[in-house]
Formats: structure tokens, C-alpha cells, sequence
């Protein structure tokens, strides 16, 4: 139970126990033209950091040793209550919660990707080297339609910001294909730009009709069928680009928080190094060495397959 703008008791957590989601805010005042989430769950209202840093503290003497800030738009976090987003000051009050090893940023806007963010980002190991940014497409006339209008920088030039920073941050992007109106020539552009990129993870979904979103209405809808060739050729696509990633990971040695045994096998442990997200990115196969759940360890990458890479732990 939670008081308004703040924490009231303890939450159940229902994560492994070193690692934790923490919601930042509710709702959402974005009016994306596939979505219902504004209509459900009203404006975006953030927590107060307050409130936050309290729950860090207590998860972090529970054991948690990874944080993954969450809501709809983690880049607009605090405006609603201070006037300006405030993200960077939120993260930058939880650095130094001792037990706090990774911070994890999801779910950030493409057109508030801050330059103090990314300073943050480059300057403190406790913030994961990786953005979660959801472009969706990249065809301006689609993106409009989608009532994502761009605006400043294109998603390849928000890119060359990111990778022209020293610390090497990974990117995870989601994408929608068939959405109404999107021709061939719109999705060969999407296409084009996945196999350019060289985005280190990459979620693709097909349109599906939100019943009371704008967007159900729309014509010139693409047909089911074709979505899906789209997905999957996208998808074909982007796991080249990620083979490809993965293979110059091998001989690196890489700090990974050890999951536990492999749920396919006892003989495999399961990790994540800090550029994996839980639940929706790759992860490492750990075939060597021992290891302890809820502690990072180091991990000395060994083989690559097109998502997962393998691995083992030194003997010290």
C-alpha cells in the first residue's frame, strides 16, 4: 500500500533477491496513437526522490545490488513536481547507498536523452552503461502518425551522441512494424537503420490494434501477415548485427551478476554483465568455475552465439 506521492509500507518484492525494479513514476502524458496507457492510468506523476530513496535503502539492506528505474517515460521524471525532469539528481542521490553495485536506466524518451545523463553515466560505475530507448520507427512522416513527432536530433544522430562518449554504453531499442500507413519504402528505411546502427539489443513487435486507441481507427492498415514476413525479416536482420557484437566480446573479461544454475541445466550457471537488462536481454552461459548468486563476479568470455555469449569464471 502507498500513500499519494510517497511510500507507505514495504512493497513485496517479487524479483531474485539482488536485483529490483523500481517504479519512479505512474502514468503517462504522452499521447502515442497505438497506446490506451494515458486513458488507463492517468498523467504522468512522478514519486518524490524522498520517497524513492527510502525504498532504495531498504532494498538495498534486503541484498539488492541492482536497481532498474522503470516507468513510461523514466527521462520525465520530477517535471511534473519540480518543474524540470530531475532523472540525473534522482540517480545521483542513490549512488551512494552503500550495498547499491548497478543502477539501471529503462525506458527513456529519444528526445531527452540529457548531456548530464550521459556525464553521469561516464563518470560513475554504479550507473549501468546502457539506455533503454524505445525509437519505435524511424520514418518521420510514421512517427507522426504514431504522434511521436520528431523533433531535434534523428535516432541515428542520438546514437552518434551516445557512442561518441569514452565509456562504451549499450543501447536497447524497441521497433513496430506493420503500424498503419507504414509502405515498403518506410520499412526498408527501418531496415537500413538496424543494420547500420549496430544496436547491441533490439525488441521488435508487429502492430496489434489497441481497442480505444486512435491508431485502431487508422486505414491504410498493413496486412497481419506482412507484419509478421517484417518481423521477422528485421529480426534477421538485427541478429547478424548482434553475432557480430558478440564475437568482439570474446577474450574480454567482464564483471557478470551471477543469476544462478541455468534453469536447462544444472552444469551451466546464468549472469548478466552490466550492458543485460533482466528479463528481456541476453544473458551469459557460465560453463566454468565457481560462482555465487546475488554477487558479481568476473567473467572471461570465451565463445559467442548470435544472442548469448559463454563464459568462465577464473580461479583465483
Amino acid at each position: 500500500m502507498e500513500e499519494a506521492g510517497g511510500h507507505a509500507v514495504p512493497r513485496v518484492q517479487s524479483t531474485p533477491f539482488y536485483t529490483a525494479y523500481l517504479k519512479i513514476a505512474e502514468g503517462c502524458s504522452h499521447r502515442c496513437a497505438y497506446c490506451i496507457i494515458p486513458k488507463l492510468r492517468g498523467p504522468f506523476r512522478s514519486r518524490p526522490i524522498p520517497s524513492l530513496i527510502r525504498e532504495v535503502k531498504k532494498m538495498a539492506q534486503r541484498g539488492v545490488k541492482e536497481i532498474n528505474l522503470i516507468a513510461q517515460d523514466t527521462s520525465l521524471y520530477g517535471k511534473d513536481l519540480y518543474g524540470e525532469p530531475r532523472l540525473t539528481e534522482l540517480i545521483e542521490k542513490m549512488i551512494p547507498i552503500e550495498g547499491v553495485q548497478w543502477i539501471r536506466i529503462l525506458y527513456l524518451h529519444p528526445h531527452r536523452v540529457s548531456e548530464s545523463l550521459l556525464d553521469l553515466m561516464e563518470a560513475e560505475e554504479t550507473v549501468c552503461p546502457y539506455l533503454d530507448i524505445p525509437f519505435q520507427h524511424v520514418n518521420p512522416d510514421l512517427l507522426r502518425a504514431m504522434g511521436r513527432e520528431p523533433r531535434g536530433e534523428t535516432p541515428e544522430e542520438l546514437i552518434q551522441r551516445i557512442r561518441g562518449r569514452k565509456r562504451d554504453i549499450v543501447i536497447r531499442t524497441t521497433l513496430m512494424v506493420g503500424f498503419p500507413g507504414e509502405t515498403e519504402e518506410m520499412f526498408g528505411q527501418l531496415c537500413s537503420f538496424v543494420g547500420r546502427a549496430d544496436l547491441d539489443h533490439v525488441g521488435v513487435f508487429a502492430f496489434s490494434p489497441e481497442k480505444g486507441a486512435p491508431a485502431a481507427r487508422f486505414p491504410s492498415k498493413v496486412d497481419p501477415a506482412m507484419a509478421q514476413k517484417r518481423l521477422t525479416r528485421l529480426m534477421g536482420i538485427q541478429a547478424r548485427v548482434s553475432k557480430r557484437l558478440n564475437a568482439g566480446k570474446v577474450g574480454q573479461v567482464l564483471p557478470a551478476l551471477i543469476e544462478g544454475p541455468s534453469p536447462e541445466t544444472d552444469l551451466l550457471l546464468i549472469g548478466r554483465t552490466a550492458g543485460m537488462a533482466p528479463d528481456v536481454d541476453s544473458r551469459v552461459l557460465i560453463n566454468d568455475g565457481e560462482g555465487i548468486a546475488g554477487r558479481i563476479m568476473p567473467v572471461h568470455i570465451t565463445e559467442a552465439h548470435t544472442y548469448d555469449l559463454v563464459g568462465r569464471i577464473p580461479v583465483h
